[in-house]
């Protein structure tokens, strides 16, 4: 943030001839088209490859050019790497920087290399420093510093910079308007004309002391009906809910969405303005949180992408299905070791996939409702007692049930109660091992620092393979004699 005039007490772009202040508002043409184009974006995705399959890539880039900016940043995503890079490679640094506000990874954007870094330098020098630094994140030092010294506001990016990604300095918005609480409502309203902001952070005003600590929010409307002379301080609400620089991405969004805020002020250590981060900065977060969630449960990558480089799919997804492979190595020993007792009544290899199949869907359900519950911190480590009782009550519930209806089954079946009994014992103990794992697996994992969503679904059927199989295959052991048709 830089000072402004003596009206306020923090401000930030202002118009110039040399560098008009960024717009990022949608024109009420690029409106008027962003239905007929997001109905239309495969044909067109379609099209503009088959133009530069032909060498037609002007035509190419004229076509994406005419779409509204999001539908461009969804055609660019949807890209194979060969036609991305042509188009990348001829984009305007105007078009460059419109379309870096509106992809979901930028990083996995600029890593064609067909955007040379001095088109780059030019597009970040206009694009929101939050932007900017974003980019910059995913760049080595040397390029990184290359660009930030051809950048006239490399001063601004360069503080976002001293902030991680995750959290709020890194996802803030520095271009935020601090009003003194000394200004009437008539002199507030000139501050905010004049200031240059773009429109969608004017909806939330905040006010701040001589020393630039916030003491204050009011909303643009209340301002314009204000009588001319009132205060701000006495127009304005005290109640602000804020947060730090440090705090964490997902603390942020849990305030924005409890308090139903359109904007959250970012402060330091002293309580200083020093951002803001806007709802719509919020969700993409959001998504990109519970995309990382899902993927981390099953052992993939978040940057994966379906029609992304078939290389980088290998390396996220390789490790997990070696993990599994040696998962199922060693249900195989354990199913070896029971060979015996299988080669005298074969029936008991068909209950198999029944056992360890029904304990691995339990676990994993019960693991997804503790890794949500834990991300939205509806749950601590004290809850963890009280949550492997709940569990427990539950699976035994399921598990009485299901064994019910399984040991019916193969008594109808086979008419051999001891082989539905050991069905049934081996059904209820399995599916109380998966709830009590679903728990503690993710809680376990907490504990140590380390993501509850990683791969904790892989882990949960793991262990619900190997132990249903001891127990089930241990079980129908103990009780060959009794079994129908064993001699």
């Amino acid at each position: 943030m830089r000072s402004g005039t003596g009206l306020s007490g923090l401000s930030s772009c202002r118009p110039s001839p040399g560098r008009p202040c960024i717009s990022v508002e949608t024109s009420m043409a690029d409106a008027a088209g962003a239905v007929v184009a997001g109905n239309n974006l495969d044909v067109i995705q379609r099209s503009i490859a088959r133009e530069v399959k032909q060498g037609d890539s002007e035509g190419a880039v004229a076509r994406l050019e005419g779409l509204p900016a999001p539908d461009r940043a969804s055609v660019i995503e949807e890209m194979d790497d060969k036609t991305r890079r042509v188009i990348l490679g001829s984009l305007a640094p105007d078009v460059l920087m419109s379309l870096l506000q509106h992809v979901h990874d930028r990083k996995d954007v600029l890593t064609s290399g067909a955007v040379d870094i001095a088109r780059l330098t030019v597009a970040l020098d206009s694009a929101p420093p939050h932007v900017a630094a974003d980019v910059l994140r995913g760049m080595s030092l040397s390029e990184a510093s290359q660009i930030m010294a051809g950048m006239r506001n490399s001063n601004v990016v360069s503080d976002l910079l001293t902030y991680r990604a995750d959290e709020a300095g890194g996802l803030m918005t520095p271009e935020v308007l601090g009003l003194r609480e000394t200004l009437n409502a008539s002199h507030a309203l000139q501050v905010v004309k004049s200031s240059g902001y773009r429109p969608r952070l004017m909806h939330n005003l905040f006010v701040v002391d001589s020393q630039g600590k916030l003491v204050g929010r009011l909303e643009l409307s209340d301002l314009i009906i204000a009588a001319p002379n009132a205060r701000l301080v006495d127009i304005m609400d005290t109640e602000v809910v804020s947060v730090l620089t440090g705090t964490d991405k997902e603390e942020c969004a849990r305030l924005m969405e409890r308090y139903q805020l359109g904007s959250v002020p970012v402060v330091n250590a002293a309580g200083r303005l020093q951002g803001v981060i806007a709802v719509e900065d919020m969700v993409k977060v959001v998504e990109e949180e519970a995309t990382e969630d899902m993927y981390r449960m099953v052992g993939i990558d978040g940057q994966d992408r379906p029609i992304g480089p078939l290389w980088a799919s290998i390396k996220n997804r390789f490790p997990w299905l070696m993990v599994q492979l040696a998962s199922v190595i060693a249900a195989g020993f354990v199913v070896s070791i029971f060979q015996p007792a299988i080669s005298k009544l074969a029936i008991l290899a068909v209950f198999i996939p029944i056992i360890v199949g029904q304990a691995g869907i339990a676990g994993v359900q019960t693991v997804t409702v503790v890794v949500r519950s834990l991300a939205l911190q509806e749950v601590t480590g004290r809850d963890t007692r009280r949550m492997i009782l709940r569990e427990g009550a539950l699976a035994m519930t399921q598990g009485l049930l299901t064994a019910a209806i399984l040991g019916i089954v193969c008594w109808l079946w086979r008419h051999d109660v001891y082989l539905a009994t050991v069905l049934a014992g081996s059904m209820m103990l399995n599916l109380l091992v998966a709830g009590a794992s679903g728990v503690l697996v993710p809680m376990g994992l907490k504990a140590v620092k380390i993501d509850p969503a990683t791969a904790s679904a892989v882990l949960i059927t793991t262990v619900t393979d190997i132990f249903g199989l001891v127990v089930y295959l241990g079980l129908a052991t103990l009780f060959l004699g009794f079994f129908r048709g064993v001699a």
